[in-house]
């Protein structure tokens, strides 16, 4: 038992160091802004197997560097686009059950060896891409009535220019 609770121990921090590094250089250069969404898959790591106040943490420590790195606009995208709905993600995915037709709650997991595997449903999954959607949509609602930016008129603008070039050249 104590060798399983350092096996976790080491797998959360290795998690959080990762995803630490990959908002690091998501920040840095914004070619590698793409890191930010591969960051949601240790989040979602650590939410399944770590304790609440250790997701917590992780989350909140995350959120400062972003905003230490890349400002608050960097850390108002990567909160709540990326690292709240990956955390809840894996609450939700570890605390799944199935009821069975008695009645019974039950969850799926798979022993072999001494690891165990645990699987979603795609209810979870569903679930988890309506987690990213509140996310965006709050992180649009705070860009626009917080810090007056309206991301969808400016795509507007921008596929406005993009078309006016595009009908001057042909």
């Amino acid at each position: 038992m104590v060798n399983d609770t350092n096996r976790k121990t080491i797998v959360n921090l290795s998690m959080l160091v990762l995803c630490l590094l990959l908002i690091s250089l998501a920040s840095i250069d914004p070619y590698l802004s793409f890191l930010s969404i591969v960051a949601v898959v240790p989040m979602v790591l650590i939410g399944m197997e770590a304790n609440p106040v250790f997701s917590l943490s992780a989350a909140l420590l995350i959120s400062a560097l972003a905003f230490l790195l890349g400002g608050l606009q960097f850390a108002l995208a990567t909160c709540l686009m990326y690292v709240l709905p990956g955390l809840v993600s894996g609450i939700f995915i570890a605390n799944e059950s199935f009821v069975s037709v008695d009645r019974v709650r039950f969850k799926i997991r798979l022993q072999k060896g001494d690891d165990i595997y645990k699987f979603a449903s795609l209810k979870m999954f569903l679930l988890s891409v309506a987690f990213f959607a509140v996310g965006l949509l709050a992180y649009t609602a705070i860009l626009k009535y917080y810090l007056n930016l309206d991301l969808v008129k400016n795509l507007q603008i921008d596929i406005n220019t993009v078309l006016d070039l595009y009908k001057k050249k042909t």
